[in-house]
């Protein structure tokens, strides 16, 4: 009991961390960000068994530790707190395509056929199944930069490896960049294209669609990734003079 419940306080406390992190938005290096997942996941599992063991302890013995099932309970809330951060109106909404620009949405190299993943399609989750569509983002347009696109574009690619999303290479062209999205505690990617536009006063226009690969609500997560996307690339173009 005593070396489970240290464990437990150790793996709490960094998973706390990475919740915290994750919650703020501080995206830090991607090793980071699996060591941190992985200690999450680790101190869920850890709360379960601690519940379990005091389950089984007062059948068998009818002895509860109060303070001991407390703790362990404790020892799941992180999971919860990046698991239900989205607000309940974006988890719900009707839509696993979102786009800047809902008029010319950026386009994927890649047929939805060919990034969809294996059918998650259960009879008893068959009513969140709804189609694919395009629905304006509704706190978020399209970015403007003062500098050339040529010049963004090592930098969406710079922010896309800051945020450890891999890049399509075979999709890469000048004006619009590939890569799989993904929340280090989401168990599924959506796909994300960056489309970049000279403006005709110069500097550039940056559009993000974020597209899950089943057909299924998405939880919110696609409007959560453009936010991420667009926060980290402007801080970098910040720390690069870029405006």
């Amino acid at each position: 009991m005593k070396t489970l419940t240290l464990l437990g306080l150790l793996l709490l406390l960094l998973a706390f961390a990475m919740a915290l992190m994750e919650t703020a938005n501080v995206g830090p290096t991607f090793p980071v960000v699996s060591f941190l997942y992985a200690m999450l996941i680790l101190t869920f599992f850890v709360g379960i068994f601690g519940l379990l063991t005091n389950i089984i302890n007062y059948m068998v013995s009818r002895r509860v530790y109060v303070v001991f099932m407390m703790f362990m309970s404790l020892c799941t809330v992180p999971m919860m707190i990046v698991h239900y951060m989205v607000p309940v109106h974006y988890r719900f909404s009707a839509i696993n395509d979102v786009s800047t620009d809902s008029v010319e949405v950026p386009q994927f190299y890649n047929s939805l056929s060919s990034r969809r993943t294996i059918s998650r399609q259960q009879p008893h989750v068959d009513f969140f199944k709804i189609q694919h569509k395009i629905t304006l983002h509704p706190y978020l347009g399209t970015t403007h930069f003062s500098s050339s696109c040529q010049r963004i574009s090592r930098l969406v690619i710079s922010s896309l490896s800051y945020r450890g999303w891999p890049i399509n290479f075979s999709a890469i062209t000048d004006s619009t960049i590939e890569a799989s999205a993904s929340f280090f505690f989401a168990n599924y990617s959506s796909d994300m294209v960056i489309r970049m536009i000279d403006s005709p006063k110069g500097g550039c226009s940056v559009d993000v669609r974020s597209s899950s690969r089943d057909d299924f609500i998405d939880w919110g997560h696609n409007i959560l990734l453009i936010d991420r996307f667009i926060d980290t690339l402007k801080k970098i173009c910040h720390s690069q003079g870029v405006v």
